[in-house]
């Protein structure tokens, strides 16, 4: 798979559960409690991922899948040290273990990718556009 063909179904998959959050929001303590920040950040980082996959340059995509890979890492290591923590323990979200599981997962699919995925050498343009970044 091609890191722009990765990059598109991550941003989907990224801004789906970002969607789909908002109608799990429910009660702190529960498995998959999500708040407003929690929401809007999934939206935001699958929005951005989603873009880089579509618009970006290739050569530009590897580096930002590894540091979209290190913002989840940083985000579950947080996550991991704050969760005994009552809520809101990372400063106006809270962090379970459902969310540290996922954010440990998604960060090592993006750092394995951006480190020994498959070279992007085919550059996705949208019809009608011609931006290079």
């Amino acid at each position: 798979m091609r890191l722009g063909n990765f990059l598109v179904m991550a941003g989907l998959a990224l801004v789906a559960w970002g969607v789909i959050s908002w109608f799990l929001m429910g009660n702190e303590g529960d498995t998959f409690y999500t708040d407003v920040t929690y929401n809007i950040f999934y939206l935001v980082m699958g929005a951005i991922v989603l873009w880089s996959g579509t618009t970006w340059n290739p050569e530009v995509r590897r580096p930002w899948v590894k540091i979209f890979g290190s913002i989840f890492g940083v985000l579950a290591l947080l996550g991991w040290i704050v969760s005994g923590v009552d809520a809101p323990n990372l400063l106006i979200t809270n962090m379970e273990t459902a969310d540290n599981v996922a954010h440990t997962v998604i960060a090592l699919v993006f750092l394995l990718v951006g480190f020994y995925g498959k070279k992007d050498d085919v550059y996705l343009e949208p019809p009608g556009t011609t931006m290079n970044i």
